[in-house]
């Protein structure tokens, strides 16, 4: 339900940039995020109406540790 709590995910450092998910919320977990550059943008958006445990996000530089 987005009337609540969501986030939006743009492809760059402003919220002009690509979106490339919008309105992220709900039990289901969404694809892998990739950005074109360095940079990505996550707005959490909310109502403020209810507080709950929120999102979790896992981030990945895509650089591989070296042994």
């Amino acid at each position: 339900d987005y009337s609540y709590d969501w986030i939006d995910i743009y492809d760059g450092p402003i919220d002009d940039s690509q979106a490339l998910y919008h309105k992220i919320c709900g039990t289901t977990i969404p694809p892998t995020v990739f950005s074109s550059t360095n940079e990505l943008l996550i707005q959490f958006r909310t109502d403020e109406s209810v507080s709950r445990s929120g999102f979790k996000i896992k981030v990945d530089n895509g650089m591989s540790e070296e042994t």
